[in-house]
């Protein structure tokens, strides 16, 4: 299967984002902001659909259309926090609204269509060292930046307190949500991008308690889904996008009901001791 080079292609695809994207989505879910990621997956399909009406790169569009929404978002989400939430409800509406005039006038609606559900094994080189950049900027980011990152997630005002530069880290950390949400949006498909920034994540927060372990279980979590998606999609010959969300979402379900019953056990054994004793 990975003989071919377009599987390979696809594969290293899948690994670089099965690492950042539930590094981004981490950060995105502790802050309950996990609704900028579907806003701006569906942003990027406004800068896909100016790329393709303009006939040049359309991964480059969307990470630019991306980063003007990711900035607007965060400047409204930091002097009026009252309508943070309909802010993203406008950007995203007037993004596809956008989307759809310039896919009828300009752009061709199957190249659209297929960035919708996205179509990992026709991913070129172009694109891959696109997310090559995008990963190392992101890992690089959160490392040096991880306790910071990590307090800002749990609780603003304690790390405005204690000396953080916190609107400054959401306005870096929003940027490059917008860079990592259009590169996958491009490759997985603007629709499904959202479920893998945060179903991993949930997933992991289901086994782990602490931010570290929970970052690197998802991470895991991700990659199992990305590759297992790959090799069960290409040989049935379904989409690759779907496929790693179904995963995903599997791995979610089995780990809720994994908790359940730990809980459980340990409930009854608790009562147990304390009859005996």
């Amino acid at each position: 299967m990975f003989a071919y080079s377009f599987m390979q292609r696809a594969l290293i695809a899948i690994i670089l984002l099965g690492i950042i994207l539930p590094i981004i989505g981490l950060n995105m879910t502790t802050k309950r902001l996990s609704m900028i990621g579907d806003t701006l997956s569906h942003t990027s399909l406004c800068g896909i659909a100016l790329g393709l009406a303009a006939g040049t790169m359309p991964t480059v569009w969307a990470i630019g259309v991306s980063i003007v929404a990711g900035i607007i978002i965060e400047i409204v989400r930091n002097h009026f926090k009252k309508y943070s939430e309909l802010t993203l409800s406008i950007v995203m509406s007037t993004a596809v609204g956008v989307a759809g005039i310039l896919t009828s006038k300009w752009a061709s609606g199957n190249k659209i269509e297929s960035y919708l559900f996205g179509s990992l094994i026709t991913v070129q080189w172009d694109s891959i060292w696109i997310i090559i950049g995008v990963s190392i900027i992101t890992i690089l980011f959160n490392l040096i930046f991880y306790r910071t990152i990590m307090y800002t997630s749990y609780s603003e005002s304690e790390a405005r307190i204690s000396g953080v530069p916190v609107k400054a880290m959401n306005l870096i950390n929003t940027i490059l949500v917008a860079c990592v949400v259009a590169v996958a949006s491009s490759i997985i498909g603007s629709l499904l991008v959202s479920s893998l920034l945060v179903i991993p994540v949930a997933s992991s927060l289901q086994l782990c308690k602490s931010y570290k372990f929970t970052m690197l279980s998802s991470i895991i979590i991700s990659l199992i889904c990305g590759v297992s998606g790959l090799c069960i999609s290409y040989p049935l010959s379904i989409n690759t996008g779907g496929t790693i969300v179904l995963m995903a979402t599997a791995i979610l379900i089995l780990s809720i009901i994994n908790k359940f019953i730990l809980k459980n056990l340990f409930k009854s054994r608790a009562l147990k001791r304390s009859k005996s004793a």
